[in-house]
């Protein structure tokens, strides 16, 4: 028997682990990377959806200011009578900011008024900040 058969067969056994090493290496490089990708689409939809709602926000606070100073414009402070009816001519807006004064909660100012629970809910927050 050759002496040099068991070192090219230690040889060869340690270039096959060191390709099976690097392949392994290669392959977590490539799912990190992927892994990487995933997370910052992840991320971009979620910063496109918060931008959208900052701008709805926007929008919304822009129509409550116009909706307040037609309000004041028009002394329309009392747009409820006592019994909780609209006074003819009010808009929904203006009867939705009195019963959020009144401390109504959103979910009732929304049904009473026929404006969205969202619209409602940005009433009842603003008013309440204001009286803080």
């Amino acid at each position: 028997m050759d002496p040099l058969i068991p070192w090219l067969s230690l040889g060869l056994a340690v270039a096959a682990l060191a390709g099976m090493g690097a392949m392994f290496w290669y392959m977590r490089r490539q799912q990190a990377s992927q892994a990487r990708e995933i997370e910052q689409t992840y991320f971009d939809l979620q910063q496109s959806q918060l931008s959208a709602l900052q701008r709805d926000v926007k929008a919304l606070l822009a129509r409550l200011e116009k909706l307040e100073q037609v309000a004041t414009t028009n002394h329309a402070s009392s747009a409820l009578t006592p019994t909780g009816a609209a006074v003819p001519g009010t808009t929904p807006y203006n009867q939705a900011i009195e019963l959020a004064r009144q401390g109504m909660p959103a979910a009732e100012v929304a049904t009473r008024c026929g404006i969205s629970r969202s619209e409602a809910e940005l009433i009842v927050a603003l008013y309440r900040r204001a009286r803080s």
